[in-house]
């Protein structure tokens, strides 16, 4: 058996001496120098056509299975975001005894909470993208989580939230209002209609308002004592998105102050996510 680690020229089977000096298909301009790093391929003194490489990769070489673990890990990472209703590099939470946060006009930012030990925390800036998580609590069960969309800019390269959702229990639960008016509940993927006074229950101590002016109010409560609650309304070309929480664990861009935040890490190429 030869053991091959680089270059690959010479793992191929016309560079074996019991192939006589057969001469290479190819132009060497287009045989790889290199392996990837930690990689090697094991070939047979039968050369090319008996038993060249590993078996359990058909005969065509054997690689290191690190690129095979990422690329699992990075499935189930998938996997366990679409189950959390979580999408995004995960954010740490605070505890707040009272907090306010908004997203209005084209869009200005802020936040502005006292954590229970105290501190007073504050954000204000303007955001001319769509934010993914804009505001998360983990104190209710299956989470609650804002997102916002945007417009594309104007001349002057202003946008507007031309959408705001929030999700619930896991993904499953997701309400949402555009700046046409249109809101949207949709539990499971089945559409429920809301009308103006109506009140929808969407979860265990959640519900969902349709205010006579359109805007759609989203509440949260858990038997801790923690109150969360979610205006969307229609203003101009835009969604204004407003919050109001009470003994909540807290996270997200607004939190943390993000203006522009991070894509989803598992849209990133694995290069990038090797890097983080």
């Amino acid at each position: 058996m030869y053991q091959l680690n680089a270059p690959y020229e010479s793992a191929l089977p016309w560079n074996f001496p019991e192939n006589g000096g057969m001469q290479s298909p190819l132009p060497s301009e287009t045989i790889p120098t290199a392996f990837p790093p930690g990689d090697s391929i094991v070939a047979s003194n039968g050369g090319w056509g008996a038993g060249f490489g590993s078996p359990l990769l058909g005969g065509f070489g054997s690689f290191s299975i690190s690129g095979i673990v990422q690329q699992i890990f990075a499935l189930a990472q998938q996997l366990t975001q679409a189950l959390t209703g979580s999408t995004g590099t995960p954010q740490p939470e605070n505890t707040f005894s009272n907090a306010t946060a908004a997203s209005t006009g084209d869009p200005h930012l802020s936040f502005s909470g006292t954590e229970a030990n105290g501190q007073t925390d504050q954000q204000r800036f303007d955001s001319m993208v769509g934010h993914n998580d804009l505001l998360n609590s983990h104190s209710f069960f299956g989470g609650y989580r804002i997102s916002t969309t945007t417009t594309p800019p104007n001349a002057n390269g202003v946008t507007y939230n031309a959408s705001a959702t929030v999700t619930t229990n896991f993904g499953n639960t997701k309400i949402s209002l555009d700046n046409g008016g249109n809101a949207t509940v949709l539990q499971n993927g089945v559409a429920t209609p809301i009308s103006a006074g109506q009140t929808l229950t969407v979860g265990t101590g959640e519900s969902v308002t349709r205010n006579p002016d359109g805007s759609l109010s989203i509440s949260a409560t858990n038997a801790s004592g923690a109150n969360l609650t979610t205006t969307l309304r229609v203003n101009g070309p835009g969604v204004d998105v407003t919050t109001e929480a009470q003994n909540c664990e807290l996270g997200g861009d607004l939190v943390n102050g993000n203006a522009y935040p991070q894509p989803p890490i598992y849209s990133m190429p694995p290069y990038a996510r090797q890097a983080l």
